[in-house]
């Protein structure tokens, strides 16, 4: 896991990490499950770079940087390898 935030510069949104792969396809590690009103409020389009984010409790979260996908009509996002990260982070630009 990285022990470095994401960049403050993009996004961050909320995101299910329980809600992955449900393409169905092997390689599928996408989320399905976003906060769809801030992908909205951004004006976020196909091929986005963004940070994903869920609370763990305590002022820890975990999140990546990922990347929006248009799938079935629907968004969806892949997450960014080596980009995880856990602990404090700044919640003024969620």
């Amino acid at each position: 896991m990285n022990f470095n935030p994401p960049a403050r510069n993009l996004p961050r949104i909320w995101c299910d990490f329980n809600a992955c792969g449900w393409s169905g396809q092997p390689d599928d590690n996408c989320y399905y499950v976003v906060d769809l009103t801030a992908v909205s409020a951004h004006s976020l389009a196909d091929g986005a770079r963004l940070v994903l984010w869920d609370d763990e409790g305590e002022g820890q979260v975990i999140c990546c940087e990922g990347q929006l996908e248009l799938f079935n009509e629907k968004w969806r996002v892949r997450p960014v390898a080596d980009t995880w990260f856990r602990g404090n982070l700044d919640r003024s630009s969620q």
